[in-house]
């Protein structure tokens, strides 16, 4: 009785027959010589593709502290872009000016200019001269609030779509 399943082969060399089955296989080897070089034969092949595993793992798969420096270096310039992309200075004062007009067509220069200055001292920010790219979320929230007072909903998504805009 020669072992010709292949099955039967891949699972005794794994290990993973029930225990009867692998022990009948054993015994088997011992008086079988042709069993005997197919199972040696398998043994080597099995032995050979884990070390080529092996060193393929270890060569093309990062280990743990690579792979983190990868990923801190990717949210480095995930961040750094991120910072590019902020409103400028000069871009703020556009933006600002672009808010201006906008209000003072709908609600007249004197109550636009107001609701500016207004917006800008309700906060933390100090006033129109402290506006920076840190703060101008919060000064077109205040602005949004304000201009929802004078104008209504449509006021207050006019402020929202010209100061929060990505130009």
């Amino acid at each position: 009785m020669h072992i010709t399943d292949p099955e039967v082969w891949e699972s005794y060399v794994g290990g993973v027959l029930p225990e009867l089955e692998q022990r009948r296989i054993a015994q088997h080897l011992q008086t079988c010589t042709a069993c005997q070089r197919h199972f040696h034969q398998l043994e080597y092949l099995e032995r050979a593709w884990y070390q080529v595993g092996t060193r393929l793992q270890q060569r093309y798969l990062p280990d743990e502290a690579r792979l983190r420096g990868g990923l801190k270096r990717l949210l480095v310039r995930v961040v750094a872009r991120q910072q590019a992309e902020e409103l400028s200075s000069e871009r703020l004062q556009a933006r600002l000016k672009e808010l201006e007009q906008a209000l003072s067509t709908f609600f007249g220069s004197r109550v636009a200019t107001t609701a500016i200055r207004l917006s800008a001292e309700a906060s933390t920010i100090g006033g129109v001269a402290s506006l920076n790219a840190g703060n101008w979320e919060d000064f077109i929230e205040n602005l949004s609030r304000i201009s929802q007072i004078v104008g209504g909903i449509s006021g207050s998504a006019l402020v929202r779509a010209i100061g929060l805009a990505r130009t």
